[in-house]
């Protein structure tokens, strides 16, 4: 009985490791993008101090959560219509870059600085995913145009 079930994880492994490694796949796409894909949604959580923001991971979403505090990681979850939603390890550098470069494809460096130092008016939904992707983000990396 016990050898049954070895022979089971063994030939039933390499495909759930496959699926992971999909989803792994769509994060490295989006990262290639450099900032040029869509951001589906972002959500303030009745807690007072929790972000959620989407993107679109063709065919599925990665939703990307973070409390406002510096001391909070990136919490990652993606979900599609075929399989239930997963949590997903991306370090924290990683994903603040991924976020920070869906602003930097959007904004001026001069923006930027000018969110991250409260002097920007925000006009449109997209600004303000911007404006709380830079607060969530601890140390954006430096920019220039």
């Amino acid at each position: 009985m016990k050898a049954i079930r070895h022979l089971v994880i063994i030939l039933i492994a390499p495909y759930c490791l496959a699926g992971d490694f999909d989803i792994y796949e769509k994060i490295a796409t989006l990262t290639e993008k450099e900032g040029a894909f869509e951001v589906c949604d972002i959500q303030a959580l009745s807690d007072g101090g929790t972000t959620s923001i989407c993107l679109f991971a063709d065919p599925g979403k990665l939703w990307m959560t973070k409390r406002n505090d510096k001391k909070s990681t990136w919490i990652v979850v993606y979900e599609d219509e075929k399989q239930p939603a997963r949590l997903i390890e991306v370090s924290n550098p990683d994903a603040g870059a991924l976020l920070f470069s869906w602003v930097k494809n959007r904004y001026s460096c001069t923006a930027i600085s000018n969110m991250q130092h409260d002097n920007f008016e925000a006009s449109t939904q997209e600004d303000l995913i911007a404006i709380a992707i830079i607060e969530l983000i601890n140390t954006p990396p430096e920019c220039k145009d």
